[in-house]
């Protein structure tokens, strides 16, 4: 009995801080991603390239 008490409110406790959290970090999310968004696809492809010509470098 007193685990499932302990369950229920730490399950209480986790809703509520997501709740806030979630809010707090959709703001930081959505400004995040906006800036490296266009910077990730244009060194991601690069790095790719990088990293499979070394890869056939070491198997040829």
């Amino acid at each position: 009995m007193i685990d499932q008490d302990a369950e229920i409110d730490v399950e209480t406790c986790e809703k509520n801080s997501s709740f806030s959290d979630f809010e707090d970090s959709a703001d930081e999310i959505i400004y995040l991603p906006a800036i490296p968004s266009p910077d990730a696809p244009d060194e991601q492809p690069d790095k790719c390239l990088v990293s499979s010509s070394k890869l056939e470098d070491s198997n040829h």
